[in-house]
This record gives structure tokens, sequence and C-alpha cells, in this order.
């Protein structure tokens, strides 16, 4: 069971235009009543230390994406294993909507310390399209850099119409 559990994680990720939060995966996993939040971990960590999704962790998020052998462990296995009846509800559940952007996307952002104690503020958006923006900011301390994060992250839309009507 442990092995489908892997599998559903890997369709849900291939079947999204942008990485998923692990607070919404595991959310279809409760709602559908599979497995407990424990055993979800360890199919998500598994999953992260075979090299078969991307982990990074964001300010107050850890977002996943699959990677191209993962992909390929999917095409091999995912197609016997994951019922057409959980496929339809993975593409149901994924067309419910994951967005903190208007536009139909997602925003996130983490810092990492540079020298002299600096800081860059990595400011990224995923949209439903597949397209995504990011760039890096730098900032002068750490308490600065929690504020780009949550500023980033709560006013990424109104950022993204200031940019689109300055350009237009």
């Amino acid at each position: 069971m442990k092995g489908l559990y892997k599998l559903i994680i890997l369709y849900m990720l291939e079947n999204s235009n942008r990485p998923l939060s692990e607070d919404f995966i595991f959310s279809f996993f409760a709602e559908k009543g599979y497995t407990d939040f424990f055993t979800f971990r360890r199919s998500i960590d598994v999953l992260g230390d075979d090299g078969l999704i991307d982990v990074f962790g964001t300010y107050h998020k850890t977002l996943y994406r699959i990677t191209p052998d993962g992909s390929v462990t999917l095409k091999a296995y995912g197609n016997e294993r994951v019922s057409p009846e959980i496929k339809e509800e993975i593409k149901q559940y994924l067309s419910g909507g994951y967005s903190n952007l208007p536009c139909g996307g997602t925003a996130a952002s983490y810092y990492t310390g540079r020298d002299m104690g600096l800081y860059d503020v990595k400011l990224m958006a995923f949209f439903d399209s597949g397209a995504s923006a990011e760039f890096t900011v730098p900032a002068e301390n750490e308490p600065d850099a929690q504020r780009l994060c949550e500023k980033w992250n709560a006013r990424a839309a109104d950022i993204f119409d200031l940019v689109k009507k300055s350009l237009q």
C-alpha cells in the first residue's frame, strides 16, 4: 500500500503545472481517508531521498515538484497501480484550485544567509499555465529578509498587477 501512496503523490505532481505544498497534497489523502500523516510523510521523504521529487522549503511552507526520474517511474508503474477512479479523484481535486494568486498561481519565498550578515531573499511565483517567475532580492539583515518574505507572500498578486500595468 505504501508504494501506492508514493505513486499517488507522483501522479498529483505530474498533473499539476506548478509545485504543490505538503498541506495541499496531504489534504487530499486525509479527505479520502487513505492514510495518516506519518505514513504520508515517510512516503514524501522516500520520494525526495530517491530523487523522484524536488523538495524545496519556502518561508512557512514546503513545496514539491516531480523530477524527470519521477515522471519515468510514474510511467513505468503508475498506470497499472493507480486506478482510474483515483486518477479521476486527483484530477477533480487539482481542478478545485490551489492558488494564493488571483491569476491562478502560487507565491512562495525563502531566504539564505550570505557573507557579512547579508541575506538573499528568493521570491517565486508559479502559474497555472506552467510559467514561473523567480528573482532574488538582497536584504541587510534577517528581520528584513523575513519581512520581505511575508510581504511577498501577501502581496505577490498586487506586485504582478503593477508589473503588468507598467509594461503595457
